[in-house]
């Protein structure tokens, strides 16, 4: 895959807010609201040559009736939707406006949409403005070649985990500041790799893979390695696994103890720096204010993972009914798309993290309550050795937690030390929720639907709690939790 340097012309953005059987468009003329399912789609039609946004697609099915969308969807997931005799396709916004008020949400993507455009990128998806900031950093093209078999094999997700999902007290977040950006950053990534000898040193600073057998003692508190159970099921388990890890993964491995028997190993043969000048683009871009910046942040962290994107997770899905009840697939878009040689990029930044995670975890000499990606909650006592800020790619006391309810990995509430949670605000049992990037009236709305789980749904893999190499037949009652509370979190998959 070659990646050129490359900037982009300018698109006009709209916002849209869906009612039922209504519709409100903002742009830079002003603000529309539309009634009446006619009026929506002529609505929609005149924003031919728009980049239109929506903060969540599937209530956009109700402004006309379901049967007269199309969604193309990403494993599962909608990512944009297109109302019948339209050529407006409505993206999605993931959710990155969080509770930011409506009458503010379109200044904020007019604030992103001026520093982007003056710096050669425009608006789209979150993953294509992610994608073109890059393109636009580079200097010169940047050729990125490796087996897409072995790549993706070695990509995981991150480690979610939750010691018992109950009521904690006097409790801290420590987070790595900035996690994928700053580690996209940290060293060069390899931009090929090549076979070489099974005795080649397994050199942490480098970004090379390898096959490995792998047996981890059980005595160990945290399993240092991922491994693939089931299809979109990974777990951090003791015993013998064999699989394909990151060099910085397996390094770790050993140096807790770990026996480490290497089948195929593949070096670097050119490392280069890409990510360099995009870093300190995204420095300034997150620097943004408010719900600006919120959005800067979701365009930075998105960047990563398109490094391991796959063509056969695409599809495009009807509705029978026009409660949107029942989603068909009517096509699957046969394409390959040019990241599948690069996945050994993904691969090796989530295992930068998963080791920066790791190794901290073991230097707080305490178990943590709660494991999410680049953050751990951990007792009052152990974060205070930790500075309430720091530079990216450093650990810092996040939030400080008078008490914290965990109902699974990712699906948490606590009460803060703050004004919003103190005094009255307090005594009326106010809440934050967390749940998986959802929004707060969502979170709040499910949490007490769901029942205390060790089981995390993320958007690539579930992540099954540890068990020893010998509790392997306890794993089936896990699937079925991870399917249950998958449903629950972010509805059935449309295809």
């Amino acid at each position: 895959m070659i990646v050129k340097p490359s900037h982009h012309k300018p698109r006009p953005i709209a916002l849209v807010t869906p009612g039922w059987r209504s519709l409100r468009i903002e742009t830079i003329d002003g603000a529309r609201d539309l009634r009446g399912p006619g009026r929506v789609f002529d609505a929609l039609q005149s924003l031919r040559g728009h980049v239109v946004y929506a903060n969540g697609l599937l209530p956009l099915l109700q402004t006309t009736g379901a049967t007269r969308w199309q969604a193309r969807t990403w494993k599962g997931r909608a990512v944009s939707v297109k109302l019948d005799g339209t050529t407006a396709h409505v993206t999605s916004l993931r959710d990155a406006m969080g509770e930011c008020p409506g009458d503010r949400r379109f200044e904020a993507l007019l604030q992103v949409k001026s520093w982007l455009e003056a710096h050669g990128v425009a608006m789209g998806s979150l993953s294509a403005m992610a994608w073109h900031l890059w393109s636009a950093s580079l200097a010169r093209p940047v050729t990125i070649a490796s087996l897409p078999a072995i790549g993706q094999s070695a990509f995981y997700g991150p480690r979610q985990e939750v010691r018992e999902p109950r009521t904690y007290r006097h409790m801290a977040i420590v987070d790595l500041a900035r996690a994928y950006p700053s580690q996209m950053a940290a060293r060069p990534f390899a931009l090929t790799l090549r076979e070489v000898s099974n005795g080649t040193r397994i050199d942490p600073e480098r970004s090379g893979l390898a096959r490995a057998r792998v047996r981890v003692p059980h005595a160990l508190a945290l399993a240092p390695l991922p491994t693939r159970v089931a299809p979109s099921v990974i777990q951090w388990r003791t015993g013998d696994l064999h699989g394909i890890w990151p060099w910085c993964e397996l390094h770790l491995a050993k140096e807790l103890g770990c026996t480490v028997e290497v089948e195929r190993c593949f070096a670097p043969m050119d490392e280069q720096q890409p990510f360099a000048d995009w870093y300190r683009l995204v420095e300034e871009f997150t620097t943004l204010p408010g719900t600006a910046g919120r959005v800067a942040k979701c365009v930075a962290n998105a960047l990563w993972g398109m490094f391991a994107m796959a063509g056969d997770h695409s599809a495009d899905v009807r509705w029978l009914d026009d409660e949107g009840r029942t989603p068909i697939v009517v096509g699957r878009p046969s394409r390959k798309l040019p990241q599948a040689a690069t996945a050994h990029i993904a691969a090796e930044t989530a295992a930068r993290v998963r080791v920066r995670t790791l190794t901290e975890i073991y230097s707080m000499d305490a178990y943590p309550v709660h494991i999410d990606t680049d953050g751990v909650i951990v007792r009052r006592s152990v974060a205070s050795r930790y500075p309430k800020s720091g530079p990216p790619g450093t650990f810092r006391r996040k939030t400080t937690l008078r008490k914290v309810q965990i109902r699974a990995p990712q699906l948490l509430r606590y009460q803060c030390d703050q004004d919003c949670c103190v005094g009255d605000a307090g005594t009326m049992g106010h809440w934050h929720y967390v749940a998986s990037g959802m929004t707060h009236d969502h979170a709040a709305e499910l949490f007490d639907r769901v029942a205390p789980s060790r089981v995390s749904v993320l958007e690539r893999d579930a992540v099954l709690p540890p068990l020893k190499g010998y509790e392997l037949d306890r794993i089936e009652p896990y699937l079925k939790e991870a399917k249950v509370l998958r449903s629950m979190l972010f509805g059935e998959r449309l295809a």
